[in-house]
């Protein structure tokens, strides 16, 4: 194989809580929709390069968030509606609103992708734009 551990120069050890943290930051304010093993590496190599004077860090993230969306990392019962970034501001704005209310606001060009949770069925949705235009919807049960 292509990994060889023995040629490691450093390991670096992020605890759950941060790789959910950022995990939720970077699909909050970058829309990059990772897992934990992405907000993982990504919370390392932001580790890494806050210890440089100067240099280029690359980061690999490795998962999708897709399959995380019934869980906490993305699914937290304290929050309820549609979370919409902001094009012009990009801060994420919390809507209670339908599905279809979201949809609109996804045909409208004010989000690329959202997470839905209906509070009654507890399901919990992924929406996104496709480049070309169309949407495509994935649900899950929490």
């Amino acid at each position: 194989g292509i990994y060889d551990k023995r040629r490691l120069g450093r390991i670096l050890t992020v605890e759950d809580d941060e790789a959910f943290e950022m995990a939720r930051r970077l699909a909050r304010d970058e829309g990059i929709f990772v897992g934990m093993s992405g907000g993982a590496a990504m919370a390392g190599a932001v580790r890494l390069a806050s210890e440089l004077d100067d240099g280029l860090v690359v980061v690999i993230l490795p998962d999708g968030g897709e399959r995380y969306l019934s869980t906490e990392l993305f699914a937290t019962a304290d929050k309820r509606g549609v979370g919409l970034k902001d094009v012009e501001t990009r801060k994420i704005v919390l809507k209670p609103m339908s599905l279809e209310e979201a949809v609109l606001e996804l045909e409208g060009g004010k989000a690329r992708f959202l997470v839905y949770r209906d509070t009654a069925s507890e399901k919990v949705s992924l929406v996104y734009r496709l480049d070309d235009g169309n949407f495509a919807h994935i649900e899950t049960n929490s």
